[in-house]
C-alpha cells in the first residue's frame, strides 16, 4: 500500500552514462562553436568578398577612373 511505494529504490539506470555524456558533449560542442563558426565565416564571407575584390580589379583601369575624376573636378584643390 503506502509503504509499499517509498521501499521501491530509485532508478538508477543510465545515470552514469547521462553525467559522462554531459561531460563529453558540452565541450565538444562548445569547441565546434569555438573553432567552427569562425573557419565557415572565413570560408564563405571572407573567401567570396576576397573573390568579388579580385574580379573587379581584373577589369579595372586605374588610368580611366583617375581621368574621370580629375574631369569631375576632384583634384581641384590639390596643388600638384
Amino acid at each position: 500500500s503506502a509503504s509499499s511505494s517509498f521501499s521501491q529504490p530509485p532508478e538508477k539506470r543510465g545515470k552514469l552514462f547521462g553525467r559522462w555524456q554531459r561531460l563529453v558533449t558540452f565541450p565538444a560542442g562548445f569547441l565546434f562553436d569555438c573553432l567552427g563558426k569562425p573557419a565557415e565565416e572565413i570560408y564563405f564571407f571572407i573567401q567570396g568578398r576576397q573573390n568579388q575584390y579580385r574580379d573587379f580589379y581584373k577589369t579595372f583601369d586605374f588610368a580611366k577612373d583617375f581621368e574621370d575624376k580629375k574631369k569631375a573636378g576632384v583634384f581641384h584643390s590639390v596643388k600638384p
